[in-house]
């Protein structure tokens, strides 16, 4: 059975295939991957959060999930406060 593992960071895209047994783990396929999970980081199949115990099926995408550096929600927030000084500094 293949998989596909990605993995992107900051300055980096890895991204291969592995071919397992069935019955293989999430945490099986990262060491036959040579994947080590730096601190914070996560693994998921197409966007859903998966346990290293989780069994991967057929046609699964393991994805490596970096942890976030700042909330989007935060970022967003802080774009909207800055638009809205900068419209009443223009008012006055």
């Amino acid at each position: 059975m293949r998989v596909e593992v990605i993995q992107v960071g900051q300055s980096f895209q890895k991204n291969q295939f592995v071919e397992i047994d069935q019955g293989y783990t999430v945490a099986q396929v990262l060491q036959k991957a040579n994947v080590v999970l730096a601190p914070g980081e996560a693994v998921g199949v197409f966007g859903e959060v998966k346990a290293l115990d989780h069994k991967v099926s057929f046609g699964e995408r393991l994805e490596i999930y970096m942890p976030l550096v700042s909330d989007p929600k935060d970022k967003r927030f802080d774009k909207l406060k800055a638009s809205l000084w900068q419209g009443t500094k223009k008012r006055k």
